[in-house]
């Protein structure tokens, strides 16, 4: 399981419902400010764009997707092909996190659902219990969940979110 032995660098969608910071976690994961971003919670994000990251001894592209509205909405343009992970961001709210499991469950359905995805939890104070109350909603075998992150305030999420992406992305695996 994880991203394809091609010679490109392996391919890393990050995406969720319009307003979960996708952006912001794109700009983690690459360590500076490299995706626009919103103050508030409305789209910002209205195309697609690869954005090149190194770590780890390694090179990924990192796509910055547009978001979502409901569970039943299309992303506004396929995944680039040969996609080796899906990290889908929710805000800590309990109608986002509904709405983001039942459009992971919807899209794994109609595409490829053997591509892993990482569910990232934004916008939290601290991260105690939080996974243990709304792991449910994750849970069906359709979304094809390999692991969760919840970032808070002041912890160490580049690196965090890095390691997740180098376990479960890996050319040759």
């Amino acid at each position: 399981m994880g991203c394809s032995t091609s010679k490109e660098a392996p391919k890393v969608v990050v995406f969720g419902r319009v307003g979960s910071g996708a952006s912001s976690v794109v700009n983690l994961i690459a360590g500076q400010a490299v995706a626009a971003v919103s103050p508030d919670s409305g789209r910002c994000t209205k195309r697609s764009k690869p954005h090149s990251v190194a770590f780890q001894d390694k090179t990924f592209t990192v796509y910055d997707f547009p978001g979502f509205d409901g569970p039943e909405d299309r992303p506004p343009e396929e995944f680039p092909p040969d996609t080796g992970l899906v990290i889908i961001c929710t805000k800590d709210d309990g109608n986002h996190v509904r709405t983001t499991a039942r459009y992971l469950q919807t899209w794994n359905q109609k595409h490829d659902a053997t591509v892993p995805v990482i569910v990232v939890v934004n916008h939290r104070k601290f991260a105690d219990g939080w996974w243990i109350t709304n792991q449910s909603y994750f849970d069906s075998p359709s979304c094809n969940m390999v692991a969760h992150a919840c970032l808070v305030l002041g912890g160490d999420s580049t690196n965090l979110l890095r390691n997740l992406i180098a376990q479960y992305c890996t050319s040759g695996s």
